[in-house]
């Protein structure tokens, strides 16, 4: 689907290490130093700036999106090394979520979309599915891409390097926690510095996710089976870009920080085509969390992996 000429994709296409490692140490750095301001705060005023800690995280995570599909470096073996350590350090392992990430773009909003928790038959299971994922997801996320995808998708080859980098998470974190954590006494720190960010990043990642299917049509085309959020140019930069998320979905090799410039183009055809496009992320979270998940006359394909 040509919606943009190939003179103008082609310098959008085009990657920065540099400004990637930059953002990265960017939100990185937010992350941690507003959690560890909120560790100086009493009670429950430490929770609003944890809350903007997740929203820094949720930040590092969308670069770990990017990772999957190769857009951040030029060299391919720069992009898996930045993927594995981002992957790593939130605990989820970076080959089983590239594979089931790729696979949700090959068959997004169909039967063999291993993405689809917002989707199933009417009923109870779908519901939980649906609010667990928004308000859960990330601390299920390692047990998710760590045990129970890889044992119903990845096979031979694939599920013994997955077996390894397994490992190779948590040793790393065993040995941190045990020779680093412990013996300072940074028990305060760390959690204040990284876990209660990640755990506060969960409503944000949830809302995004859901937003970024919202009002989508099951097994529809390419112009109605993703979303794309207008929000401020800071948000959208914060969060790679990837509020554009059916740009993206329709070019993702375009790095992230290139999709409001591929939406410039693409936008005449979205409205044509009458395609969800919505203006204002928390207006949009609000309807997508409203409208709960899309009921098909068939089980959830995010629970029917093992029949893919």
């Amino acid at each position: 689907m040509a919606l943009i000429a190939a003179e103008d994709l082609a310098p959008l296409l085009v990657r920065n290490g540099w400004k990637t490692l930059a953002m990265a140490a960017f939100l990185g750095g937010a992350t941690v130093g507003l959690g560890l301001l909120a560790a100086l705060l009493p009670g429950v005023a430490a929770v609003p700036t944890l809350l903007v800690a997740g929203f820094f995280f949720n930040g590092l995570i969308q670069l770990g999106h990017e990772s999957w599909h190769g857009s951040l470096f030029e060299s391919r073996i720069a992009n898996a090394l930045f993927g594995h350590l981002l992957g790593a350090l939130a605990g989820v392992p970076f080959r089983a979520a590239r594979h089931a990430h790729l696979a949700h773009h090959r068959y997004n909003r169909t039967a063999k979309d291993p993405d689809a928790y917002n989707v199933g038959a009417p009923g109870l299971l779908v519901k939980l599915q649906f609010y667990i994922v928004v308000f859960a997801g990330l601390p299920l996320a390692p047990l998710h891409f760590g045990l129970l995808y890889p044992a119903i998708a990845l096979r031979g080859r694939a599920l013994l390097l997955h077996a390894v980098e397994l490992l190779g998470i948590v040793l790393f974190w065993g040995l941190f926690l045990h020779f680093v954590v412990a013996p300072a006494g940074l028990q305060r720190l760390f959690l204040y510095g990284w876990v209660l960010p990640l755990l506060a990043a969960t409503p944000w990642n949830g809302l995004k996710s859901i937003a970024d299917h919202y009002a989508n049509t099951w097994e529809g085309d390419a112009l109605h089976t993703a979303t794309t959020v207008r929000t401020t140019r800071l948000w959208s930069f914060l969060w790679s870009g990837l509020n554009h998320h059916l740009d993206h979905h329709l070019y993702p090799r375009v790095p992230g920080r290139n999709l409001h410039r591929l939406h410039a183009h693409l936008a005449p055809a979205l409205l044509a085509a009458q395609a969800p496009v919505f203006e204002g992320y928390f207006v949009t979270f609000y309807r997508a969390f409203r409208a709960g998940p899309t009921y098909v006359a068939a089980p959830s394909p995010f629970l029917s992996l093992g029949r893919r």
